[in-house]
């Protein structure tokens, strides 16, 4: 089993000061397992806190990963870095964009693969 990686955006925002106090906005991304595997799901987790719930999610990446939960799993039929992005949007006013980016890489499982030419 690999491990998990968390990679934070920044809080910034796309929106800005809106009248409320709320914490800031900002989006953590997990990756499990990490590394992946050959045609095993790696499951993409959004962590949100601060902004104003409900919030919204759009994840895009490699292979046609796409989804609109906060976690979506994916199972890669190749070797490679594979990176998914979510873009997540709050509710408040304006409304606050966050977008992360994980990359993962897929293994063969640890079987050793050789290439004759």
């Amino acid at each position: 089993m690999g491990s998990q990686y968390g990679v934070a955006g920044p809080g910034s925002g796309g929106g800005g000061g809106g009248g409320g106090a709320s914490a800031p906005f900002i989006v953590s991304l997990l990756a499990n397992p990490n590394p992946g595997t050959i045609n095993q799901p790696v499951t993409f987790s959004a962590i949100v806190g601060g902004g104003v719930a409900p919030y919204t999610y759009n994840w895009s990446g490699a292979d046609g990963l796409s989804g609109t939960n906060s976690s979506v799993s994916k199972s890669y039929g190749g070797t490679g870095l594979k990176t998914a992005t979510v873009i997540v949007k709050d509710s408040g006013s304006p409304i606050k964009t966050e977008i992360v980016s994980i990359n993962v890489p897929v293994n063969a499982g640890g079987r050793i693969i050789e290439v004759i030419r």
